[in-house]
């Protein structure tokens, strides 16, 4: 095996709910394991935790841990010694049979597989209380039904405008109008009218003499014969 500190000493992930902080914490997770491989590739950062998320961090997780125990016991013993595993169970049954067929020998491979079970199990519980917190949320789409035993007041101001079949015109409302009229009102009449014959007088002024019509009192220009188209 590789140095005794090569697979040893993962860190744990403190339960969250806020999305942030979560990748945070698997991230840092991620780093602190990825130092401790020699022979394999890098875990991925991830960008966004959920549950889906989760699974695929595990499945490449445990790959990566095995593929380092195996690349490190062909350099030593020149076979694998590690089988593959796909859950935190899994990697602490392979860690109890590693640890009883090759002792103290194989303790970074017993190491490897029981700290990475208990990270994977810590981002498993992350990933449920993040589910737990979504489906908590209130939703933003959804409105407030409203109070089935609220009914809407009526508006005070609405009025419901009367029927034009039931309006009532009352037989005095000529005579009505006539004894509302102010004295103004009636001056006011009298003065439009006078108006009138001013403005005709003054027409006839603006007229030429020649189209006036004869004056029927004038003796001079009268002549009886036109009073036989009279009526």
């Amino acid at each position: 095996m590789a140095s005794s500190a090569a697979l040893v000493g993962f860190g744990s992930v403190a339960a969250q709910t806020s999305e942030e902080d979560a990748v945070e914490e698997v991230n840092e997770d991620i780093a602190e394991i990825n130092e401790r491989f020699e022979n394999v590739d890098d875990i991925e950062e991830v960008e966004e935790f959920d549950a889906d998320v989760q699974e695929d961090l595990q499945d490449e997780t445990f790959d990566q841990i095995v593929a380092e125990i195996n690349a490190q016991s062909q350099e030593l013993l020149g076979t694998d010694i590690a089988d593959d595993v796909d859950t935190p169970e899994d990697a602490r049954e392979e860690a109890d049979a590693i640890e009883d067929e090759y002792g103290v020998a194989a303790q970074d491979a017993v190491d490897a597989l029981n700290d990475g079970a208990d990270t994977v199990e810590d981002w498993q519980q992350l990933a449920e209380e993040l589910e737990e917190a979504e489906e908590e949320a209130p939703d933003e789409d959804e409105e407030e039904a409203p109070d089935e035993d609220e009914e809407e007041a009526p508006d005070e101001d609405e009025e419901e405008a009367p029927d034009e079949d039931d309006l009532e015109i009352p037989d005095d409302a000529g005579t009505i109008v006539v004894e509302e009229l102010t004295v103004e009102e009636l001056t006011g009449m009298e003065i439009n009218i006078e108006n009138i014959y001013v403005i005709l007088d003054s027409i006839v002024e603006d007229m030429p003499v020649d189209d006036l019509p004869e004056d029927p009192n004038d003796d001079e220009s009268y002549d009886e014969s036109d009073d036989k188209h009279c009526p």
